[in-house]
């Protein structure tokens, strides 16, 4: 029966280096992949940290202006809470964009600008929203989110019941609103508390995820470099192995008194012999290092032909058939050889 060999079981050396190379490469790829990632995750929750600021800030300074109305009747004021209060209403828009499939990437933008995010936090806020809304920290952000859009609607609403009240100057109704806007106050207080603490909770498990998926893939690395490395030691010795056996039967073979062995170039050059070759040619071994042999100088013009399609045939299998010619012998006349060269 004939034995196959598979050779994904048994790869040579240049398939080794090929699977070496291409493994530091998937590293190298995975590595920047993750990195990347872990990048834009702490990038995505800074962005968020620093909206829900803004945010914030927003609404307490439309509730201020809106009271400082209530005192003063200045329309200023409630021109001010107006304009303050667009920022959490762009963060509205964006949430709403956001929420749509396939999502509306032009109102959401238009809408963290108009919320006073940077641009360059607009992509990070988008992406994390994208791919990390339902994770649970950011599941609880988001309807924490939501509750303090419809708080900021409920705010609204209360500034115009409030700005109709002044102009219809019923001060009873006035105090009453005034009231309730402090119980809104409260309430988006509490809400942007709650949002701070789900992102911060979010930003710590993030860090603790991101340093147990670098330690895992660290160890994985190191494991596979391990066993890889092993591999190859093993394959190395192995060959060491095989190549002194190579060596020590080649040397039996060369020092042998019963067939003539030769080094040689395909100028000619005889560059080592053994003693067999160089006896039975008449030369000596300071003619070897002389460099006074010459194998296709020693050869008679009719083999000449001969030894051209042999060299043909070494250099396209590594070998050529063993056939009979002659050489020159250093004394003169022909010796009759049968060569084979590999």
């Amino acid at each position: 029966m004939k034995r196959v060999h598979n050779r994904f079981f048994h790869p040579t050396t240049v398939t080794k280096v090929i699977y070496i190379i291409l493994m530091f490469m998937f590293i190298s790829v995975t590595l920047m992949t993750f990195i990347y990632v872990q990048g834009r995750v702490f990038d995505g929750i800074r962005s968020y940290v620093r909206g829900e600021g803004l945010w914030a800030k927003a609404q307490k300074d439309a509730v201020l202006y809106l009271e400082r109305y209530s005192y003063t009747h200045n329309e200023d004021d409630y021109e001010a809470f107006k304009e303050a209060v667009k920022v959490n209403l762009g963060d509205h828009q964006a949430r709403i964009a956001m929420d749509k499939i396939p999502m509306d990437l032009k109102s959401a933008r238009e809408g963290f600008l108009a919320g006073q995010n940077s641009p360059e936090d607009i992509d990070s806020v988008i992406w994390f929203y994208t791919y990390f809304k339902n994770i649970s920290y950011m599941k609880e952000a988001v309807s924490l989110w939501r509750e303090g859009d419809e708080d900021i609607a409920e705010l609204i609403t209360l500034g115009s019941k409030l700005y109709e009240k002044i102009t219809e100057k019923k001060h009873a109704e006035i105090i009453k609103i005034r009231h309730e806007l402090d119980i809104i106050n409260k309430r988006l207080f509490i809400l942007e508390n709650r949002f701070s603490q789900a992102l911060g909770e979010g930003a710590r498990w993030a860090k603790k995820t991101a340093f147990t998926a670098s330690l895992l893939i660290l160890l994985f690395f190191i494991s596979l470099s391990i066993w890889i490395s092993q591999q190859i030691i093993k394959s190395i010795s192995k060959a060491e192995r095989r190549l002194r056996v190579s060596e020590s039967r080649f040397r039996s073979l060369s020092q042998s008194n019963t067939i003539g062995i030769m080094s040689w170039t395909i100028q000619g050059e005889i560059v080592d012999a053994n003693d067999y070759f160089l006896n039975m040619l008449g030369y000596t071994r300071r003619d070897l290092e002389l460099g006074h042999i010459n194998w296709q100088e020693m050869t008679p013009p009719q083999w000449q032909r001969r030894d051209a399609l042999a060299i043909e045939q070494l250099l396209e299998t590594g070998k050529c058939e063993p056939y009979e010619k002659e050489l020159y012998h250093k004394n003169g006349g022909c010796t009759p050889v049968y060569l084979g060269a590999s």
